[in-house]
């Protein structure tokens, strides 16, 4: 424990005279015990250390209370561990309950250059939370949690193993699925719906393919059905994600456990904007009627198998009140008759507030992304500066002597520079560097702010390299739970405080690992995340003024050409056994083509995996044909279909799904082709 405990220090401090501290706590109950996580952060060195996690028991039955003066008092040594005289810590954070809140002005009251500030993605959930309860917007989410229930959960093998195949072939070969919604976490549904929108085109694919006419459908398959054929379903989740996609980035910039205090403010206002943008959609009943109760059908007993959130033995600190629910009753509207657009912009309004800080909109006037630059540019005005200086000037706290006109004044001349690119930012080379692409500002405001200015370097390094919230402090719990489990449940408070520290220390270097996997656009199974490629698709959600039923697809498959007969080329290559090159290059001509074999009345598809090699006199290379039920798993049901003229005329007479794009060229088309073209030179 020690040592764990030394080497977090060291780690924490290495650059922490360059980028600040950062301290962030939770509280919450496990197994009966209430507990108190801290948290630090000195990015590129230390993204998340744990410090201690503390147990209040004993504080509790003396008759005291998790309040804010004994929260304020735990964080404390920590901070005079690693900040002694006072001029590395920059922010602190919590959620919105007063306790926690009241605990970091104490602190801020003893570490005069601290800002408390609430957990950005604590507030974006809680959004989430309040639009997925309205009734139009939980009508879409209840169609896509069905849909990924019959299609992507693998409950159902035939279903979700032809659309796997329909998404291979729309996503150039990798096996992209629908992703799991957490009841627990409502942001995830609008990931979901994100994912299920991009997956569309392979979704309709499924059904209308030949094989799909082969399985026995139960009502939860029709009812899914259903939902891919309706436009409207379709027309209103992206609606919604139009109105919403800026604020599922700064979620994920929250999430991320990376810096990104200089982008949140520019997508604060571009989630404003786009809600604005989109009122005319969301107002729009015919995409978001008001439901009857018997339109939310099932409600839904296809996401109670999924949601396995075991939260029994987890709940929030009942040490607090949660500022965020004061003003809930405000002013409240039957939802029913205030127009989808108006509550969505309510709810933005209401909890973008404390995710709005002066050192947010510091951060965003030292960002090095052209896009926030150019939003800078546009947007900078008096009660930017205004915001700004006050910043900065807390981080001048510690100074007592410092000349805060002269320093506020140099700032501001040198940031003139900075955002036209002269004087000492006039080198282009440093304007196309990794860090500017990456969006990575403090990094680079390191290499070429630091070195060169007097007052920019350094707000600069401090501002930009902050984290977003407590996403870290929360997600510590899992593990705290991990250790009090099973025969361990009665660990003593004491032994439970060295055994997290220590078991979290090493879980989060996994975790990142992990998360990395389960962010890959293919990852598989129930863990997979919502990631960076799904960020970075362009479904055209930040474009508007188009027609919301010209929704973006994925591409087809590279346009291709079927030769209805045995080619000059291929006749050698029949009877090559064991040749690889043949095999490869008679696989790459017939590969994923359908037909239809009247003897038996099945639509097979062509394996793309390998082929076989039949024995005996007139034997040679054969197809695999794979029926309707083939999951991948049993290969005994894979048909052989030996590559000769009856294989080709069964090719050329089913009819080949539009996903695949092929062209049927056959000898009679080539002689039309050759005839049309003699007769327009006569």
């Amino acid at each position: 424990f020690d040592q764990t405990s030394d080497r977090n220090c060291k780690n924490l401090v290495k650059e922490a005279d360059t980028f600040g501290l950062s301290f962030l706590g939770d509280g919450a109950t496990v197994r009966k015990l209430p507990l108190l996580n801290i948290l630090a952060s000195s990015p590129p060195t230390a993204p998340v250390t744990v410090l201690e996690i503390v147990d209040s028991s004993e504080h509790m039955a003396d008759g005291g209370k998790k309040d804010a003066p004994y929260i304020a008092q735990t964080f404390i040594p920590h901070m005079e561990k690693l900040d002694p005289d006072k001029n590395r810590t920059d922010l602190v954070f919590f959620d919105g309950a007063s306790n926690v809140q009241n605990a970091g002005q104490i602190l801020a009251a003893k570490y005069p250059r601290v800002t408390c500030l609430h957990g950005a993605e604590h507030c974006i959930a809680l959004f989430f939370a309040d639009i997925a309860k309205l009734p139009a917007v939980n009508r879409i989410i209840i169609s896509m949690k069905r849909l990924y229930r019959v299609f992507g959960s693998g409950s159902f093998h035939g279903p979700h193993a032809q659309f796997i195949r329909q998404s291979k072939l729309l996503n150039k070969g990798k096996a992209v699925n629908l992703l799991r919604a957490a009841g627990s976490r409502m942001a995830t549904h609008f990931y979901a719906m994100h994912r299920a929108v991009r997956l569309h085109r392979a979704l309709k694919a499924t059904i209308h393919s030949a094989q799909w006419a082969g399985l026995t459908l139960g009502q939860r398959e029709r009812n899914a059905v259903r939902d891919i054929n309706d436009d409207n379903v379709w027309k209103a989740a992206f609606a919604l994600l139009q109105a919403t996609y800026p604020a599922l980035k700064v979620l994920r910039l929250a999430d991320a456990n990376r810096p990104g205090m200089d982008k949140i403010y520019y997508h604060v206002h571009r989630t404003g904007h786009a809600i604005d943008s989109s009122s005319p959609k969301l107002n729009d009943t015919t995409l978001f009627p008001t439901p009857d109760d018997d339109a939310i059908e099932e409600s839904d007993s296809d996401s109670s198998d999924d949601e396995s959130e075991d939260e029994s033995e987890l709940s929030a600190d009942e040490g607090g009140d949660d500022d965020e629910g004061e003003d809930d009753d405000e002013g409240e509207d039957d939802d029913g008759l205030v127009p989808l657009g108006t509550l969505v912009a309510r709810a933005w309004h209401k909890r973008k507030k404390p995710v709005v800080s002066d050192y947010s909109i510091l951060g965003w006037l030292l960002c090095v992304k052209p896009e926030v630059m150019a939003d800078v540019s546009e947007r900078l005005d008096g009660n930017h500066r205004d915001a700004a200086e006050r910043a900065i000037t807390k981080l001048y706290a510690h100074d007592v002597e410092a000349d805060m006109a002269s320093i506020i004044d140099t700032f501001w001349n040198e940031h003139k520079h900075f955002k036209s690119k002269t004087g000492v930012y006039s080198n282009m080379n440093r304007w196309n560097v990794d860090d500017i692409k990456s969006g990575h500002s403090h990094l680079w405001h390191e290499k070429y702010s630091l070195p060169y200015t007097k007052v920019l370097g350094y707000v600069a390094c401090r501002a930009t390299s902050k984290l977003l919230g407590i996403g870290s402090a929360e997600r510590s719990w899992g593990d705290v739970k991990h250790i009090k489990s099973n025969k361990r449940s009665h660990l003593s408070g004491d032994r439970t405080e060295k055994q997290a520290v220590i078991y979290t220390t090493a879980r989060l270097g996994e975790a990142r690992a992990r998360r990395d996997v389960m962010e890959q656009i293919d990852a598989p199974g129930k863990g997979a995340l919502f990631g960076d490629a799904d960020m970075n698709y362009d479904l055209g959600l930040e474009r508007f003024g188009v027609d919301v039923a010209a929704l973006q697809q994925p591409p087809l498959a590279p346009k291709r050409l079927f030769h209805g007969w045995l080619e000059e080329w291929e006749q050698p290559l029949l009877k090559k056994r064991g040749c690889a090159v043949a095999e490869a290059r008679l696989l790459e001509k017939y590969r994923g083509l359908v037909l239809h074999d009247i003897d038996d009345g099945i639509t097979y598809t062509i394996y793309d995996g390998n082929l076989e090699w039949s024995r005996g006199k007139g034997g040679g290379w054969s197809v695999l044909g794979m029926p309707p039920e083939y999951d991948g798993t049993d290969d005994n049901v894979l048909e052989p279909y030996l590559i000769n003229d009856s294989l080709i005329e069964m090719l050329v007479e089913t009819e080949q799904p539009e996903e695949l794009n092929v062209k049927v060229i056959t000898n009679s088309t080539t002689d039309e082709d050759e005839s049309e073209g003699a007769s327009s030179e006569d």
